[in-house]
């Protein structure tokens, strides 16, 4: 995908005479090149449910509901790659050695800023652009059509780069033993990694961004 430079240095550190505890750090860049489908794959029709909040204050209702509108689903030739820069520290403890029992542990912090990320925008989204945009005096979003009595027509979504940089930060921990016994060698590993951190744009489109880590589908701790 096109030319791309990723760099990346790193360092291992461990202090004489406690050579069991060793340090680590790491700074790297890269880039995640879109699929080939996103890049050209066919546009496909659905009725995606959604709703038209600007519609629903034009119209005087109240609750608005969902319904379905024309959305047309397609790739994107211009899409660029995601860019990313990441930056780690942490530590491992080799805190146990013997015979019967060999033990260590690890923790690692982690900070990932992502650039041009590969976004899949819905009908809701542009639905929610588009009430933004109208709401403080725009045109609305290019992506929404809207006949002269603003009803909706037909929405054209698909994949775009993000216009704003994002953050992710976690920690990852892990504990890896094995214990000899009389009955055979048993090894055991938990690794978990705690999202601090996972940005994303409120509303696409008006580069306020949130915090999403602990939230339904994003969950604070993931275990193995």
């Amino acid at each position: 995908f096109g030319n791309a430079t990723s760099p990346r240095v790193g360092i291992n550190l461990a202090i004489p005479g406690y050579e069991q505890l060793r340090f680590r750090a790491s700074w790297g860049e890269g880039f995640r090149a879109p699929d080939l489908s996103d890049l050209y794959g066919a546009t496909f029709f659905s009725a995606a449910g959604a709703t038209d909040f600007w519609g629903c204050e034009q119209t005087g209702q109240s609750p608005c509901p969902s319904r379905q509108f024309d959305t047309y689903t397609g790739s994107n030739p211009n899409l660029d790659a995601e860019e990313s820069e990441s930056l780690s520290i942490g530590v491992d403890w080799d805190f146990w050695q013997g015979d019967i029992m060999n033990w260590k542990a690890s923790a690692t912090w982690i900070e990932l800023k992502l650039d041009n990320t590969i976004d899949q925008v819905t009908a809701q989204d542009l639905l929610n652009q588009d009430y933004a945009s109208r709401t403080s005096g725009g045109p609305g979003s290019e992506y929404v059509e809207r006949s002269a009595t603003g009803a909706v027509v037909r929405i054209d979504a698909g994949y775009v780069n993000g216009a704003i940089e994002q953050k992710r930060e976690a920690l990852d921990l892990g504990l890896a033993g094995t214990i000899d016994t009389a009955f055979g060698m048993f090894s055991l590993r938990y690794m978990g990694t705690k999202y601090l951190k996972y940005e994303t744009e409120e509303v696409y489109g008006n580069g306020v961004l949130i915090d999403i880590a602990g939230t339904l589908g994003f969950p604070e701790w993931r275990s193995n």
